[in-house]
């Protein structure tokens, strides 16, 4: 059979010389023209992620082309990729130098008086920055359907060309960076990165480790499903009824109240009524769909 040029590069990436290795992938598993088979399979995506023993993140065997083009020809893949994940590590292990806790909801990094302490001793000034832009400027940190791949994974492995790292370590990084952004971003001196926003990718990254299964050591998010939808909205899906469906395996606070059935044939106003009620904007949002606000406004019984 044919498959796309990623997941082709991919699976020769990831198989063994001289044993077989057994890899799960939807592209295959899946018959993605077939509606009905579709929608049974994708009602499994969170039982499958949950039970397998390690999830791959695939990122991909190339850098973003724009980096591509700064940093010189594609044969430098592995030393982009190599270098991030290095600039990874050296994160994570000054924070674990000068912190004892696992508290990465407030600045580890304060400003002492007038002085500019606050950078300390993190590693991210802008030439460590331009390392590490090319991995949370990967698309894979805005497509949907890793969300819940990487919440209720066991393990996760990160592979970027011929580099591996635990996903988890991206994560605590991100939540690092997020957390002491206001620090070593434009106001923090030392060459600021030159935004006051946090980089998307970060982000991203960041809400994925916060809300995964692994991080039992803190307290566990609550929300309600139409409040991840919003949480979720900068998350991309080429197909909108994904907005829902790539979400179902996780667990909210009104889990056990949901009753929705994944079908790709479902009208997709009819599928957004069944989530939440007509008050809920979250749902308008994380659709960003206009043709939806008629659609609460009037709303209509569905055909049996």
């Amino acid at each position: 059979m044919e498959v796309g040029i990623n997941l082709h590069l991919a699976l020769h990436q990831l198989r063994y010389e001289t044993s077989s290795r057994v890899v799960w992938a939807d592209a295959v598993c899946i018959n993605q023209s077939d509606v009905e088979e579709r929608s049974e399979q994708v009602a499994l995506m969170g039982e499958i992620f949950q039970k397998a023993y390690q999830v791959v993140v695939w990122l991909g065997s190339e850098p973003a082309s724009h980096t591509r083009n700064a940093v010189g020809a594609s044969d430098d893949n592995d030393e982009i990729s190599s270098q991030a994940f290095a600039m990874i590590c050296s994160i994570v292990d000054t924070w674990a130098r000068e912190t004892y806790r696992v508290d990465i909801g407030r600045p580890q990094y304060r400003r002492q008086g007038s002085t500019q302490d606050a950078y300390d001793t993190i590693p991210l000034d802008r030439p460590h920055w331009e390392k590490l832009k090319p991995l949370f400027s990967n698309s894979w940190f805005t497509r949907m359907w890793v969300v819940q791949e990487i919440a209720l994974a066991r393990r996760a492995t990160a592979v970027w060309a011929k580099s591996e790292i635990s996903w988890e370590l991206i994560g605590l990084a991100a939540a690092i960076i997020r957390t002491n952004w206001r620090y070593i971003g434009p106001w923090g001196g030392h060459d600021g990165i030159g935004s006051h926003r946090v980089p998307v990718g970060v982000m991203n990254a960041y809400f994925m480790y916060r809300i995964s299964s692994f991080r039992s050591n803190l307290d566990p998010l609550r929300f309600s499903f139409c409040e991840l939808l919003a949480l979720t909205k900068q998350f991309e899906c080429q197909e909108k009824h994904d907005k829902i469906f790539a979400l179902l395996g996780l667990k909210t606070s009104d889990w056990a109240k949901l009753f929705i059935v994944v079908d790709y044939s479902r009208p997709l106003d009819d599928l957004w009524r069944s989530v939440g009620s007509p008050s809920d904007t979250s749902l308008e949002a994380a659709f960003g769909d206009p043709s939806l606000r008629s659609s609460r406004r009037n709303p209509r019984h569905s055909q049996k």
